[in-house]
């Protein structure tokens, strides 16, 4: 079934193109788990709300927060989200996605924890608490863009994302420069939490540098071909980073599990899969993630917003137009995070909520013990 646009004045109708296209799009009659608190390792949230992450490109030159900032994290505490997954901050200047990224250094700590104070502020007077504010630390990688000039940095080279941002050989990042990353996410998680977030996001989805990384089967060296060598980086990157995990302070992960592209120029699937996703190795990474690496919450995402948007958010208009209805989509967001999640039978997950069309959808797993559940965070929820 070709695109379309949303157009449907009920549910039933929705319903209906859902049966007609054979996926199935899951929808809850009763809401009100999401005003019920959760727990996830030694953090209970007093409710199942939460704000994606969504760059505002609004800091200062130095990549402090600006007034513009803090004002929308102000508001979005305001509005009684039990999470706040904060937007893309950098690690290092020359992995901005432009000169209005954020980008958290001891240089801008004090401006950061200025905010973070503000925001929380806010959330209690309104709320009668303060949103728990995940810090997402990223390195823009292919779309590094430091001075608003383009300078990529990529894991390898790709003919397909190099027709709409060129790049060649000298791009490519050398193992010892990724080496030297592994602890500049220990030295980001240490000023998070001096700033006053809770928890530092060890970012690895949508394009960027370590999701790049996932599928780099043909890179040589030590970050590049075998499973523990696509993932080194970002698994040393959360060991650097849990040096300064305490029962104040968590280190989590947001993972692309599908990039929609096929084998080898994409993550979550396999050789024999085409473009249709594989979760075997996404499945093994969030088992690692828990059991190797003791995370008790993790993001799972899909797509590149860059390149394959529809795959990350289906949409009714964009750069291009996507050879599958917006519900095929849609559907394979759900289950295949749902899959990715759960992985087998011993992780007793289950739905509690699903969402609906024109934006993301992202899900939340978490646990003390196994990974036992996930919801919806609100973009968009019915």
């Amino acid at each position: 079934m070709p695109h379309e646009k949303f157009h449907y004045k009920s549910l039933e109708e929705v319903q209906a193109k859902a049966a007609e296209l054979g996926v199935s799009l899951p929808f809850a009659a009763d809401t009100h788990i999401l005003a019920t608190p959760l727990t996830a390792g030694k953090v209970t949230f007093p409710n199942r709300l939460g704000i994606a992450p969504m760059e505002g490109a609004d800091s200062a030159p130095e990549g402090a927060p600006s007034d513009y900032t803090v004002r929308r994290y102000v508001n979005e505490a305001i509005g009684g989200s039990s999470v706040i997954w904060f937007e893309a901050i950098s690690i290092v200047e020359e992995g901005r996605s432009s000169k209005t990224q954020l980008l958290l250094t001891r240089d801008t700590l004090d401006e950061f924890k200025k905010m973070t104070a503000a925001v929380k502020e806010a959330g209690i007077k309104a709320n009668g608490f303060a949103p728990y504010l995940i810090m997402q630390a990223n390195h823009s990688g292919r779309y590094s863009n430091p001075g608003n000039k383009p300078a990529p940095m990529i894991a390898y080279r790709h003919p397909i994302l190099e027709q709409y941002r060129a790049a060649d050989d000298s791009c490519i990042v050398t193992d010892d420069y990724l080496k030297g990353l592994e602890e500049k996410f220990g030295e980001a998680a240490q000023l998070a939490k001096e700033a006053g977030f809770d928890a530092i996001d060890i970012k690895s989805c949508h394009g960027y540098l370590l999701a790049e990384l996932a599928s780099a089967y043909n890179r040589p060296g030590e970050y590049g071909g075998s499973f523990e060598n696509r993932f080194r980086l970002l698994k040393n990157g959360i060991r650097a980073a849990k040096v300064y995990e305490d029962d104040s302070f968590m280190v989590t992960a947001r993972i692309g599990i599908y990039d929609g592209y096929a084998y080898p120029w994409g993550f979550g699937v396999s050789p024999e899969s085409g473009t249709n996703p594989d979760l075997t190795e996404p499945i093994r990474l969030v088992r690692d993630l828990h059991n190797e690496l003791g995370l008790s919450m993790v993001d799972l995402t899909m797509g590149n917003p860059y390149a394959t948007t529809h795959v990350t958010r289906p949409f009714d208009f964009g750069k291009y137009e996507p050879d599958e209805h917006p519900f095929v989509g849609l559907a394979r967001m759900i289950h295949g995070i749902g899959e990715g999640c759960a992985g087998d039978d011993r992780l007793g997950l289950r739905p509690e909520l699903s969402a609906r069309l024109r934006r993301p959808v992202h899900r939340r797993c978490g646990g003390a013990g196994p990974v036992r559940w996930y919801a919806v965070w609100p973009y968009g929820l019915c």
